[in-house]
């Protein structure tokens, strides 16, 4: 599909064309569309980073989100913002509970194991024909008859992790009647979920033209040392 090469090129807003194409790869209207992007929550204190070697006395007492998912948020939210005024475009916490878009708006989830809506949506739509997850000692995406694996990461300090192949996972569940879609940007470990987003914002239009309004999900690879904008493209489907 050329994805590396088309990434060289998604530098600049789009055109009033593209703008369109644009729209539609995300089944939003410029007009009256809005979207929201679930990250998943991390509860407990946490302590402000200097950089120093002594620890700060300040504590932020809310939830916090992971950085490498507020990275692809920050991706994602720079493609979004081509077409949508900002008050159009939230972030929330992904809950059980949450409720998913109706009719107009769009929903990006962030994160596979830290995300109960990624695992949700990829149990109860369609894209369940294409992958599915299975966390365990191995945190796994079984896509196309093959199983692509790395040790839990959350069990890992960052040396470790990145010297694994992790894995991330990009799908969109599309309802035609509705004009609502769903997109997954979903790492096995962090780096792969800032990659799905920096790939994203990048080849969003080597997408639009290959998968047009069906449902579809991609899986890269990010060899070791793991970096979130090196990749390769492992395989694709579509429904």
């Amino acid at each position: 599909m050329g994805y590396n090469s088309v990434a060289a090129r998604e530098q600049h807003p789009p055109t009033a064309g593209r703008g369109d194409q644009l729209a539609q790869f995300l089944a939003l209207s410029p007009e009256s569309g809005r979207c929201v992007l679930y990250l998943p929550q991390f509860r407990g204190d946490a302590l402000l980073d200097t950089g120093g070697t002594q620890a700060s006395p300040l504590h932020y007492p809310g939830n916090t989100y992971s950085h490498r998912d507020a990275r692809a948020a920050f991706y994602v939210t720079s493609l979004l913002s081509q077409i949508l005024d900002p008050e159009n475009i939230s972030v929330e916490n992904a809950r059980a509970e949450s409720a998913l878009p109706g009719p107009g708006q769009t929903a990006f989830l962030f994160g596979s194991r830290s995300n109960v809506l990624t695992q949700r949506v990829a149990e109860a739509t369609e894209l369940r024909r294409l992958f599915r997850f299975d966390f365990g000692p191995l945190w796994k995406i079984e896509f196309g008859g093959e199983v692509f694996a790395i040790p839990d990461p959350s069990q890992l300090d960052e040396a470790s992790y990145r010297l694994q192949n992790d894995y991330g996972l990009i799908a969109r569940s599309f309802d035609p009647a509705t004009r609502a879609a769903i997109f997954i940007l979903a790492g096995l470990g962090d780096c792969a979920t800032e990659g799905c987003g920096y790939f994203l914002a990048r080849n969003w239009h080597a997408l639009f033209e290959r998968f047009d309004g069906r449902d579809f999900a991609l899986l890269l690879a990010f060899p070791a040392p793991t970096e979130p904008k090196r990749f390769q493209l492992v395989a694709d489907a579509v429904i």
